[in-house]
């Protein structure tokens, strides 16, 4: 696996660890996000466990009911700046 490739893996596996935490601190249930979203349990399940990865219709999808939203920021720069700069979706 080549060096972007695995660094692409850890951005996915980071994203989805941060939904799910993101998720259950809003108190939104898989069954209920189900209900809102369309998606299947089983199919949100596997995102959150990082069997499945979501596209990103899908993710917004899954984070518009918790709030949240993505964003593209650029790598070089700190936090604070990024956070200036953050490209709605």
């Amino acid at each position: 696996m080549e060096e972007n490739e695995i660094f692409v893996e850890e951005l996915i596996e980071r994203l989805m660890e941060y939904y799910s935490r993101i998720r259950k601190e809003s108190g939104v249930s898989q069954s209920e996000l189900e209900r809102i979203t369309g998606m299947s349990r089983s199919a949100i399940n596997r995102y959150e466990k990082g069997k499945l990865m979501p596209t990103v219709r899908a993710m917004n999808k899954l984070l518009v009911p918790v709030g949240y939203r993505l964003a593209i920021v650029p790598l070089e720069e700190d936090k604070e700046e990024q956070d200036e700069k953050n490209i709605d979706l």
